[in-house]
């Protein structure tokens, strides 16, 4: 059960990370997805999503929060958006942020309508404050100490409060 998903999930996050590329979010000239690394993050994500769900008493599928929190967790610690020249000058890369909130918040604003999805992603995303959001976002994730949980919790609120999508 837990290898088809991530299965799942990893296919899905090599097609959106190449969506980001291809709308220009990232630099897809100097970096490259590194597949070992992506499928270190699946391994870990099994066994850190047999881990909550355990400790949850979760019987069924993977909360969405949990999902988004973990993943992006996973993303931040391994780093799978890596220079494709390991000679080049290490240059501002926001890559990995940009795919784990990017991601996270497309998990978050899925419901069962998938054109509402699509509507209240765009809404979110072309927000005013979505900019000023997502650079205070990107520097917590580069500069401070954080764990899954505060992440699931940080992505669990935005599917609640901004997308109005409750789970449990």
């Amino acid at each position: 059960m837990f290898q088809k998903e991530s299965d799942r999930i990893k296919k899905n996050l090599i097609l959106f990370i190449n969506k980001l590329s291809d709308i220009g979010l990232l630099n897809a000239d100097k970096y490259t997805l590194n597949l070992g690394i992506l499928n270190e993050i699946m391994i870990q994500y099994n066994i850190m999503n047999k881990y909550i769900k355990k400790s949850d008493r979760i019987y069924k599928k993977t909360i969405t929060a949990n999902k988004s929190g973990l993943i992006a967790y996973l993303i931040i610690r391994y780093k799978p958006w890596v220079l494709k020249n390991g000679n080049d000058e290490r240059h501002k890369n926001d890559g990995n942020e940009i795919i784990a909130i990017y991601h996270g918040i497309l998990l978050c604003s899925l419901s069962k309508n998938v054109s509402d999805s699509y509507v209240n992603l765009d809404d979110f995303i072309n927000n005013t404050n979505f900019n000023k959001w997502q650079n205070l976002f990107k520097l917590i994730l580069k500069t401070q100490n954080y764990s899954f949980e505060t992440l699931i919790l940080l992505f669990d609120t935005i599917r609640k409060f901004i997308f109005d999508i409750n789970e449990i």
